[in-house]
């Protein structure tokens, strides 16, 4: 047989044996393509909706927009980013991100990191807003194509261990929602992070003044601002409390002074699989509460 009419043949072959491989082997939750695309798509695709919700890594892990979809008549977006600050170039952003034809809402949860000086730098924002052009096409277009071929890693074929596993296990969704969960379980590991965190970085004062501001001017232009501490443990909350200067009463006050809607969920426990972040089941629970919530603020 000539070498042409083999290759002919293999080619196909190879294809369908690909096409075998990937329905027989288990799904890996964790994708570094499609986590690209996942961030990519965030920032830099040009969609409206007429739910916003706003704010650090507790919300871009705590909140389903499909959740909130699934009940309410609206549709919405979840734009939280790793270490964010609530300045005027993310808010900018995210009243871009409003559908004008809407109900025109934006949540923001206020987390005390969100208002220091160190997450007012937002780089995790700020640099995927400088990706040059030809990277952001890339990660849109070309990069998600080829997830599919994403090698496997041998550990990952394997019989999960979950005393012997530390890793994060995450599933990307447009929606701009991280399904996630850790192994082990240890809702007391993010304590030290957040204690150093809080080292000599307080809450700005300016800051909550200029978020306060835009507030009102949000709720001036027709704007629904909806405002909430999100959930996690109790020993956070306290250790953030006392580093950090953050008085969720006094935030309410200010925020529902300057027209916003403040909702409170203290005292509300829900499984964090670290101390910060919520189990993906949790996620989905706090997000039906803001469904209900939302229910009765919205027409």
């Amino acid at each position: 047989m000539r070498p042409v009419v083999k290759i002919a043949l293999l080619i196909p072959l190879a294809v369908a044996f690909t096409f075998l491989l990937k329905w027989a082997l288990p799904n890996e939750e964790e994708n570094l393509m499609t986590a690209d695309h996942f961030w990519a798509y965030k920032t830099h695709y040009q969609k409206q909706y007429d739910i916003v919700f706003a704010g650090d890594s507790r919300v871009y892990r705590g909140i389903d927009p499909e959740t909130i979809e699934a009940q309410l008549p609206y549709t919405a977006v979840n734009l939280g980013y790793s270490s964010l600050g609530l300045n005027k170039a993310y808010l900018d952003f995210v009243e871009r991100k409003l559908n004008q034809q809407g109900p025109r809402v934006i949540v923001l949860a206020i987390t005390p990191f969100s208002l220091t000086p160190e997450a007012l730098k937002n780089e995790h924002y700020q640099g995927l807003q400088q990706m040059k052009r030809t990277e952001v096409f890339k990660q849109l277009y070309v990069n998600n194509l080829f997830s599919f071929f994403k090698p496997y890693q041998p550990e990952s074929l394997l019989p999960m261990q979950d005393s012997l596993q530390e890793k994060y296990y995450e599933t990307h969704f447009k929606s701009g929602w991280i399904k996630s969960y850790r192994i082990p379980h240890n809702p007391e590991s993010a304590l030290p992070s957040y204690e150093k965190s809080f080292t000599d970085n307080p809450i700005s004062l300016p800051a909550v003044k200029q978020l306060m501001e835009r507030v009102n001017a949000w709720e001036k232009a027709g704007i629904t601002v909806v405002g909430f501490r999100i959930p996690s443990t109790a020993k956070m909350e306290a250790l953030e409390n006392e580093m950090s200067g953050y008085e969720e009463t006094t935030i309410r006050q200010q925020f529902e002074a300057f027209g916003g809607t403040w909702l409170n969920f203290h005292g509300v426990e829900l499984n964090s699989y670290d101390g910060s972040h919520l189990h993906y089941e949790a996620a989905q629970e706090l997000s039906a509460m803001l469904s209900d919530s939302l229910a009765v603020i919205l027409p």
